[in-house]
């Protein structure tokens, strides 16, 4: 499968206390429609007179956008959308959460721990305490949105297409053609925290369900980590997922190199302009269809706050955005597959 990425927004706090979304989004699309749709999307192009230009979100009005989503509807792919209200936030709260989380990056090492872990470790808990406001609460919001898409991308194909998941291609929207201290973060920074995560955090799986071209990227270790050992009163050996393998073929490119970034940035401008009351219903009233279900007690659309000292998902039914992330929620396409049984391991 294919995954693309990008942002639209600012990631700072407004000077007035209007809603002020700021979001990083997901395209999902798999390896064997991936041809078809940029052949679907280059003939919308063609008719709008953007043949051999890139086209951006936010130069499309609610027709076109509208368009966009019609075309994509054919195609069983998905979109997956984290966003901030930074409106809601403080430049204090989000450098105590900063800071609160370089802390943990060290927490737990030992004197017998290798040199070179504690050294790349101490290097990275420098850098994220170095890094501004802006770029951080992008990194949290990628973050949120990878462990996501992770998550629902194997759990819905591998009931569809179980095929797809024995390829990961992911492309990131470069700004420059230099690399960027928010495209370093990723590998310096957000690639490891994936790998914690999901080790503290299994993924939920489907029991009985076709993993096998899934398997490449699963591993059994010895015993868990301390904090299950003692959940599960035992050392059993535990699986666990390679999230560097299923990240290894991660690229940044810009958007003229790729028809799935021009894509993924016509949806995440839709989506940051529609919550932010700046798109009619008209235009995107059927980007939920897109989307799928997210697990018990979560939001298809997660909603980030940073002013406590863990992000948190906040409601947004009383909120200028509450609309737009309510239909989405009613319309966004079942996780399970219809006929199938709700056996879920975890």
């Amino acid at each position: 499968m294919q995954i693309f990425v990008d942002e639209s927004g600012i990631f700072t706090i407004p000077r007035t206390k209007r809603s002020s979304i700021s979001c990083v989004s997901a395209l999902i699309i798999p390896d064997d429609s991936y041809q078809k749709v940029c052949n679907d999307f280059k003939a919308l192009k063609a008719k709008w007179g953007f043949s051999l230009t890139k086209v951006k979100g936010k130069s499309l009005d609610e027709p076109q956008i509208f368009e966009v989503i019609q075309t994509l509807m054919n195609y069983d792919l998905l979109f997956e959308i984290t966003a901030i209200d930074m409106s809601f936030q403080a430049n204090d709260g989000i450098t105590r959460h900063k800071i609160n989380q370089a802390e943990k990056l060290t927490e737990n090492l030992t004197p017998r721990h290798k040199l070179s872990l504690v050294a790349s470790l101490k290097e990275a808990q420098t850098k994220l305490k170095a890094t501004t406001n802006q770029l951080y609460t992008q990194a949290v919001l990628s973050f949120d949105l990878i462990c996501n898409v992770l998550q629902n991308s194997v759990l819905y194909y591998v009931q569809r297409k179980p095929q797809e998941l024995g390829r990961f291609r992911w492309v990131i929207d470069a700004k420059d053609k230099k690399l960027t201290p928010y495209e370093a973060l990723w590998s310096k920074l957000l690639l490891p925290m994936h790998q914690s995560h999901f080790l503290r955090e299994p993924l939920i799986m489907l029991r009985g369900a076709d993993y096998s071209h899934f398997e490449q990227f699963c591993h059994v270790a010895d015993a868990p980590p301390a904090h299950l050992r003692q959940i599960v009163g035992d050392v059993r050996p535990f699986e666990y997922i390679d999230t560097n393998g299923v990240m290894k073929d991660l690229s940044f490119l810009t958007s003229d190199q790729d028809l799935g970034l021009q894509l993924v940035d016509i949806l995440c401008n839709a989506a940051q302009r529609a919550m932010n009351g700046k798109l009619k219903f008209s235009g995107w009233k059927n980007l939920g269809f897109l989307t799928v279900q997210a697990k018990e007690g979560d939001q298809v659309v997660h909603l980030i706050d940073l002013i406590g000292k863990e992000p948190r998902t906040m409601s947004a039914k009383d909120f200028l955005y509450g609309p737009f992330v309510l239909h989405v929620e009613k319309t966004a396409k079942p996780m399970l597959r219809k006929g199938l049984e709700d056996i879920i391991k975890g």
